[in-house]
C-alpha cells in the first residue's frame, strides 16, 4: 500500500507541475490536497505497521517466558517424580 501512495504522489505532483504551467491554480490546489492527504495516510500506514511490530515482538516475548516456565515447571515436575520414587523405595525398604 505504501509503494501505490508512493507511486501515486509522484504522479501527482507531475500533475500539479503540469496545472501550474498552464496557470491553472484551482486544480494545483485540488492536487496538492489530494496529495497531502495521501501523504497522511501513508504516515498512518507507518504508525500502523510499526505498532503491530512492536505488538508482534512483544508477543514473542511473553511466548519465549512461558516456554522457559513450562521448561522449569518440567524440570521440577520430574525431579517430584523422582524424589517421589525414592521416598516410596525407602519407606519399602525400611
Amino acid at each position: 500500500m505504501i509503494i501505490f501512495i508512493d507511486k501515486r504522489v509522484l504522479k501527482l505532483e507531475l500533475e500539479k507541475k503540469v496545472a501550474s504551467a498552464v496557470r491553472n491554480f484551482k486544480e494545483v490546489a485540488r492536487i496538492a490536497t489530494k496529495a497531502k492527504s495521501l501523504c497522511v495516510e501513508k504516515e498512518s500506514i507507518k504508525i500502523d505497521i510499526d505498532t503491530t511490530t512492536l505488538n508482534l515482538e512483544l508477543l514473542g516475548g511473553v511466548l519465549n517466558v512461558y516456554q522457559q516456565l513450562s521448561v522449569s515447571l518440567l524440570f521440577s515436575i520430574n525431579c517430584l517424580t523422582r524424589f517421589l520414587g525414592l521416598f516410596v523405595l525407602f519407606s519399602i525398604t525400611y
